[in-house]
C-alpha cells in the first residue's frame, strides 16, 4: 500500500498544475556530460507561469518569453517536457523545482547551460493573482 501512495504522490508533481510559481533560489550552471561542473546563485527570484500547452520563465517587472511545450517522457531520469526553443523542463521532485536546459550544439541529450529553479512555490489567488492566459502583458 504505501508502495503505491509513493507512485501516486511522483506522478502528481510530475504533472504541474496550471498557475503562477515563484523560486527565490535560482541557480545558473555549466553542464558537461550531463553533470554540473559550475553554479551561481542568482540575487533575484524568478516567475514561472504554467499553461497546460506551456511555460514561461520571467523576473519581476520583465515579460519573459512564452514557449509551447510537449511531454516526451524521461530524460537524464526525471519527467521532461521539450519546449519549443528544444530546450527542456524537467520535474525535479529532489530539488522541490524543476531543471531547464539548454543551449546544446546538435545533440538533443548534450546541454550546456542548466537554470535550477528550486524550491518553487505556487502564488495563490489570494495574492491577486488572476491567470488570463495573456503572456505578453507585465504583471
Amino acid at each position: 500500500m504505501f508502495f503505491i501512495a509513493l507512485m501516486l504522490t511522483g506522478q502528481l508533481f510530475a504533472q504541474m498544475e496550471e498557475g503562477l510559481y515563484y523560486s527565490n533560489e535560482v541557480y545558473y550552471c555549466d553542464v558537461e556530460n550531463r553533470k554540473r561542473i559550475t553554479e551561481t546563485k542568482m540575487n533575484e527570484g524568478s516567475y514561472i507561469e504554467v499553461y497546460k500547452d506551456g511555460i514561461r520563465f520571467y523576473n519581476e517587472g520583465r515579460i519573459g518569453l512564452y514557449h509551447a511545450w510537449k511531454y516526451i517522457g524521461y530524460f537524464v531520469e526525471h519527467e521532461t517536457y521539450l519546449l519549443s526553443n528544444n530546450s527542456k523542463v524537467c520535474i525535479g521532485p529532489e530539488i522541490n523545482g524543476i531543471y531547464y536546459f539548454y543551449e546544446y550544439d546538435y545533440d538533443y541529450y548534450e546541454y550546456k547551460q542548466l537554470i535550477e529553479f528550486r524550491n518553487i512555490t505556487k502564488i495563490s489567488t489570494e495574492e491577486g493573482y488572476v491567470m488570463d492566459g495573456n503572456y505578453l502583458m507585465d504583471r
